[in-house]
């Protein structure tokens, strides 16, 4: 490992880079970062004493640079940056974060690499935490806040590494995991994927890059040759959670099964399960004024969606319930889109709410709009609403005592649950 290398982190804000740069840290390279957003919570996370944080970009920052990291979205939104530009005048190694991370964090670790259209996050995070509780002191990378830990990562000095693995791009297979772990597949990145075949032969090829000696973990719905190396299918269990929800008790049936190909006894498994606080933005109670509780979740598929509502419909029986929902992406809102429609019309719930599309890497090449999917609906109880603000209002005089709103999605749309709690807050 070349520790003495500096490293300018570009995009350091973001949840992959911050993590990655607190790793590094912590492993002995010298490094710096820059972000427009100072404020961010993950930002907010990296312990970053005597390390230079930049609010600008600017060349300058890579004058001592041996190593640049990027984010994902600089490299795709903005290929023209001028340190970009700058770090490949100079022929520095140009790097995501997970690339750093596979190239120099995991080479003397043992990886657990868990991915999946649905419950990644959750899983990795519930793993961790049993490998912590059970005296493993694994070294952990998640792509969400982990409320027990109150960062996404958590830094080890044990034989394991889990990681939360991307599907996205093929990222994941820039690992050659010990233990490989699919929690689900279904069609989602159609800007990348061309079809649901195609998002299954990317896990084919992840889980073939699995240790001859290790093992592989697969949900009970996957279905995937493994070909000689072992295979565990997961049987789903009934596990007492502080956590709502039957996709929660599929994550968590997940996670026992790694622990326990692992060696950690069933007992020890349940009683960390049982502690687990959850991740950021999964069903997350953000506030509660004026006797309205407001949550906020990260779904964004179909799937998640209606599952997510389901178990929000058991947990609050008799209550009325609010969903506003942010689209992300415009290939996903089209290529899904007749799936959003069928979840929308079947939801049985007090109102759904739609605000604009969130764009993230792209531009509107598909002409979709929030207002498609809720005039194809055609119920009164769904609308479209394209601001937060005029969405917090409308619920600030439409809410009532005992009503449930939750906000959902992987965009932006967190900044509404501030919002309207203020709005809640100054309601007379």
């Amino acid at each position: 490992m070349e520790t003495g290398k500096r490293v300018h982190f570009m995009g350091i804000g973001g949840a992959g880079v911050s993590a990655v740069a607190a790793f590094a840290k912590a492993a002995g390279f010298k490094i710096s970062g820059c972000d427009l957003d100072l404020e961010s919570q993950f930002l907010k996370q990296l312990s970053y004493d005597n390390v230079e944080i930049f609010s600008n970009h600017d060349e300058k920052h890579l004058e001592s640079a041996d190593i640049l990291v990027v984010s994902p979205a600089i490299e795709s939104l903005d290929s023209n940056n001028k340190e970009l530009l700058a770090a490949k005048e100079k022929n520095l190694p140009v790097l995501l974060g997970e690339e750093f991370l596979s190239q120099y964090m995991i080479a003397d670790k043992k990886i657990i690499a868990i991915t999946g259209t649905h419950g990644k996050s959750t899983t990795t995070a519930m793993v961790g935490k049993i490998l912590e509780d059970s005296g493993f002191d694994p070294s952990v990378f998640v792509g969400a806040v982990v409320l027990d830990w109150r960062k996404n990562y958590r830094i080890g000095h044990g034989d394991y590494f889990v990681l939360e693995a991307d599907e996205y791009q093929e990222k994941f297979l820039l690992y050659h995991p010990f233990v490989s772990v699919v929690t689900a597949i279904e069609m989602d990145h159609p800007e990348y994927f061309s079809n649901e075949e195609a998002v299954k032969s990317a896990f084919q090829k992840f889980i073939s890059q699995t240790d001859e000696e290790g093992t592989i973990v697969l949900g009970e719905n996957v279905d995937l040759e493994v070909g000689k190396i072992r295979k565990k299918t997961v049987e789903k269990q009934k596990i007492n959670l502080k956590l709502i929800g039957e996709l929660n008790q599929t994550n968590a049936s997940v996670a026992a099964t790694v622990a326990s190909v692992l060696g950690v006894e069933d007992a020890k498994i349940k009683e960390s399960l049982s502690r687990f606080g959850g991740i950021s933005r999964r069903f997350e109670l953000k506030g509660e004024e004026k006797g309205v509780k407001v949550f906020d979740d990260y779904g964004h598929h179909p799937t998640a969606i209606k599952a997510t509502i389901e178990a929000a419909e058991k947990e609050f029986q008799g209550k009325r319930i609010w969903l506003v929902y942010q689209p992300h992406m415009f290939s996903r809102t089209k290529y899904l889109f007749d799936d959003f429609v069928k979840v929308f019309s079947s939801l049985n719930i007090h109102e759904i709410i739609l605000v604009d599309i969130f764009a993230a890497r792209q531009e509107n090449k598909e002409n979709i709009s929030s207002r498609d999917i809720v005039d194809a609906v055609k119920r009164e109880s769904v609308k479209y609403i394209p601001r937060f603000e005029e969405s917090a209002e409308y619920l600030n005089t439409s809410t009532q005592a005992n009503d449930i709103v939750i906000v959902m999605g992987a965009g932006d749309i967190y900044k509404l649950s501030s919002i309207f709690l203020e709005k809640l807050k100054n309601r007379g």
